[in-house]
C-alpha cells in the first residue's frame, strides 16, 4: 500500500514539473516551501516530545489530553511562525515577479495545508502507537490517488498553474483527513483537553529543541532565498525539480516513521534497541546505494520525464541523488534521537550546521543549482556530526531531558 502511495506521489510530481511553466513552478515551489517551513517550526517540541509522552500514557483520556495539548501548541507556534516567515516569502515571490493575487492565494493555501498536516499528525498518532498502521496508510493512499487524479484532470482541462495545483493538494489532503477522522472511534480515544502539565513538558522540549529546529528551517530556506535573490525563477524551478528526487526515498522513510519510531519509543531492552537500530542503518545504506547507482545510470531517462526544459541538469541530478541518499541514511541513524527524546544537546546544532555552510560559501556560487546543492550538503554534514554526538550521549543515558 505504501508503495502505491509513493508511486502516486512521484507521478503527481512529475506531472507538475513537466506541465507547469518554469515560472509557475517556481512560484508553486515557494508556496510549498512556506508550508514546509511553518511545519518544521511548529513541530519544535511536539516532534521530539509527543511520541515519548504519548507512549507512556496509561488511559485513553491521558492520551487524548496529550494530543490536545500538542495540537494547541502546534497552532500557537504556527501563528508565531507566520509573523516571521510571511515577509521573507513575500519578498521572494515579489523578486520572482509573482502577481500579488497569485501570491496571496499561495500563502493562504500554504497556511491551510499546515493546519491539515497538524490535524493529521494528531489523529494518526493513536493508530501508530497501537500498531494499527492500516488506517493511516489507507488515508495516505486515498490522499495520493485523489491528488493524482485531480492533477490529471486540471492538466487535461488546461487549467494547470501554481494556484490550481496548490488547491488540488489541499483538497486531496482534506478528503483523506475526513476518512481518518471517521475511524477515530476504533482506537478508543476520547476528546481531550489541553493540560498545563503536558504543555509544560512539551514546552521544555520546545526550548531545548528550538536551536535545532531553527537550524533545520534556516538551513534549507537560506539556500532557497539565496538562489531566488541571486539567481532567478529558472534556477528556483531547476533546484526544486531535482529536489523531487527525494520522493524516491519517501517509501522507506515513511515505513521507518510509521513502524520504527513507535517501536523504538516503546522498547525497554537497550540490547534489542541497539539491534533494531544497527539493522535499520544497514538496510538504509543498501537502499541508498542502489538508488544512487540507478540514478547515475538512468539520469538522462529521468530528465526526459521532467521535460525538455530540464534536460541540461544531468550532473545536478546525480549530485542531488548522492545528497538525498546521504540524508536518508543519516535520518535512519538518528531515529533513536526522536523516538527516545535524546535532545538535551541540540542547542549546539546551529554552530555545526551554519559553521559548515559559512565555510562553504567561500568556495561555491550559490546563484547556481550545483552551488545550492553544495551548500545543502555542507549543512547536512554539520548536522550529521552533531547527531553522532547526540546518539553517543543517548546510549550513555545522558541524552534525555528526564536524565537531567
Amino acid at each position: 500500500m505504501e508503495a502505491i502511495v509513493q508511486i502516486a506521489s512521484l507521478l503527481t510530481s512529475l506531472l507538475v514539473i513537466r506541465f507547469l511553466p518554469k515560472q509557475d513552478y517556481a512560484w508553486y515551489s515557494i508556496g510549498n516551501s512556506l508550508q514546509g517551513s511553518l511545519a518544521i517550526f511548529s513541530l519544535t517540541g511536539v516532534g521530539t516530545g509527543l511520541i515519548p509522552l504519548a507512549a507512556n500514557t496509561k488511559t485513553p483520556t491521558e492520551l487524548a489530553n496529550v494530543i490536545s495539548s500538542a495540537f494547541r501548541l502546534r497552532m500557537i507556534l504556527s501563528a508565531m511562525g507566520c509573523l516571521v516567515a510571511m515577509p521573507i516569502f513575500c519578498t521572494m515571490l515579489y523578486d520572482l515577479e509573482c502577481p500579488w493575487m497569485t501570491g496571496c492565494c499561495l500563502i493562504a493555501m500554504a497556511i491551510l495545508s499546515l493546519f491539515a498536516a497538524a490535524k493529521r499528525q494528531m489523529i494518526a498518532l493513536p493508530f501508530s502507537l497501537r500498531g494499527m498502521y492500516f488506517f493511516p496508510q489507507l488515508e495516505n493512499l486515498l490522499t495520493s490517488v485523489i491528488r493524482t487524479c485531480l492533477t490529471l484532470a486540471v492538466i487535461a482541462a488546461g487549467l494547470a498553474n501554481s494556484v490550481s495545483i496548490m488547491f488540488v493538494a489541499i483538497c486531496s489532503a482534506l478528503l483523506g483527513l475526513s476518512y481518518l477522522q471517521s475511524n477515530v472511534c476504533r482506537v478508543a480515544v476520547t476528546k481531550g483537553k489541553s493540560k498545563n502539565e503536558v504543555s509544560q513538558k512539551l514546552l521544555r522540549h520546545f526550548w531545548v529543541g528550538l536551536p535545532s529546529s531553527l537550524t533545520y528551517l534556516l538551513e534549507s530556506q537560506i539556500v532557497l532565498f539565496l538562489i531566488a535573490i541571486l539567481g532567478g525563477s529558472n534556477e528556483v524551478a531547476d533546484l526544486n525539480a531535482i529536489t523531487r528526487l527525494a520522493l524516491i526515498f519517501a517509501l522507506p522513510t515513511a515505513l521507518i516513521n510509521s513502524v520504527l519510531v513507535p517501536r523504538l519509543s516503546r522498547e525497554t531492552n537497550l540490547a534489542r534497541l541497539g539491534q533494531y537500530w544497527i539493522s535499520s542503518i544497514a538496510i538504509a545504506f543498501g537502499i541508498a546505494s542502489a538508488i544512487c547507482v540507478s540514478v547515475y545510470l538512468l539520469s538522462h531517462q529521468i530528465l526526459w520525464f521532467f521535460g525538455p526544459q530540464y534536460a541540461q541538469l544531468s550532473m545536478e541530478l546525480i549530485a542531488m541523488a548522492i545528497l538525498q541518499g546521504f540524508i536518508f541514511v543519516v535520518n535512519v541513524m538518528q531515529v533513536p534521537v526522536v523516538a527516545r527524546g535524546w535532545v538535551r544537546a541540540t542547542w549546539a546544532r546551529p554552530f555545526f550546521c551554519f559553521g559548515a555552510q559559512a565555510i562553504t560559501l567561500f568556495f561555491v556560487d550559490v546563484s547556481t543549482v550545483i552551488g545550492a546543492i553544495s551548500l545543502m550538503a555542507a549543512g547536512a554534514i554539520g548536522n550529521t556530526v552533531l547527531n553522532c554526538f547526540l546518539l553517543h550521549q543517548g546510549w550513555q543515558g545522558k541524552g534525555s531531558l528526564t536524565s537531567v
